[in-house]
């Protein structure tokens, strides 16, 4: 299985495919549409084993807009 971190921006989508033994196995950059979208697709279905994907992705505004009410940082 491969593990895939994703962090999408307005800019790009950056990708880090790591191992189940946490080694790097491909970081690339797809554009945030589309056909980068689909691009990717096909360069992680081309490494032919399962993959888990997070996605890590911020905007320009606060998502938070009362105290924080626990350690974990949950609102």
């Amino acid at each position: 299985m491969l593990h895939a971190g994703l962090d999408l921006s307005r800019k790009r989508l950056d990708v880090c495919l790591l191992s189940d033994h946490a080694e790097v196995v491909e970081e690339f950059a797809a554009p945030p549409d589309i056909d980068g979208l689909r691009g990717l697709a096909r360069r992680v279905a081309a490494h032919g084993v399962p993959v888990r994907g997070v996605i890590e992705s911020m905007t320009e505004r606060a998502l938070c807009t009362t105290p924080l009410r626990s350690s974990a940082g949950m609102c």
